[in-house]
């Protein structure tokens, strides 16, 4: 619960002072896993994780709608 806080909180203000979607998604997502602790993933491993996580398009779907409205 607490990664989606950090996740929406940050989000919103970011696109509130006006940083483009997909620059506010990338902090956000960068910010609440280092916050979080990564689930357990050292800070080194996030890059290899978020490489891993795009392979899934069920995931990739939504980021991918949201960028194409933008």
């Amino acid at each position: 619960m607490m990664e989606l806080l950090v996740f929406v909180g940050g989000l919103l203000a970011l696109m509130a002072i006006g940083l483009p979607v997909v620059v506010a998604i990338g902090v956000t997502s960068f910010i609440a896993l280092t916050v979080t602790g990564a689930g357990g993933l050292p800070v080194e491993l996030l890059p290899l994780r978020m490489v891993q996580t795009l392979n899934n398009f069920t995931l990739l779907a939504i980021p991918l709608f949201i960028l194409a409205a933008n």
